[in-house]
């Protein structure tokens, strides 16, 4: 079956017209970006990306037209094909939407732990962040994870209350409403 969307990642040095440079690649094969995630880190900018192929669309069409504007702005990428059966809502139905928040001083560990206790509840992390801030003689590790909770809050508080003090850090739970952007 041939693919009916892409998965198209991107990633290399910031600067300005990466976005743009993307954007119109993906117009200019016809193709239709649905859902994005791009973000600046530190020095670096990421893109993910699910595109719809036009009918008749070729991933070797567009990975050559992508490799002339990465060649040009020195950036790598990875395009993978999807079928319409890969690409859908996740079924969300029982979970409760949760913002996770996570801080303390900065020491290795600290995703990887709070990671496994929510995997640990199948609590499934639907977005994560991070960042160092603060002075470099006293760092703070802050994380914002967004995650759908298949149990009661309450019951995940209590279980991420326990790593917090294994990790002498501060984590918070609330429930977020949803909306469509």
């Amino acid at each position: 079956m041939p693919a009916e969307y892409a998965l198209l990642t991107v990633s290399g040095p910031d600067r300005p017209g990466i976005v743009a440079g993307i954007a119109e690649a993906l117009f200019a094969a016809a193709c239709n970006l649905e859902d994005s995630s791009m973000t600046q880190l530190r020095g670096e900018f990421a893109i993910l990306l699910i595109v719809r192929l036009p009918a008749g669309g070729r991933l070797d069409d567009l990975a050559a037209r992508l490799r002339r504007v990465t060649d040009d702005l020195g950036l790598t990428f990875s395009l993978r094909g999807l079928t319409a059966g890969e690409v859908r809502a996740p079924e969300r139905a029982g979970l409760t939407p949760c913002l996770i928040t996570v801080f303390g001083a900065d020491h290795p560990g600290i995703v990887a732990s709070v990671a496994r206790c929510l995997a640990d509840h199948r609590v499934n992390i639907t977005d994560l962040s991070t960042q160092v801030i603060g002075e470099a003689a006293k760092p703070v590790y802050a994380m914002l994870i967004e995650a759908d909770c298949p149990l009661a809050l309450e019951e995940l508080r209590g279980a991420l209350e326990r790593r917090a003090k294994e990790l002498a850090c501060d984590i918070s739970v609330k429930e977020i409403e949803e909306y469509a952007l």
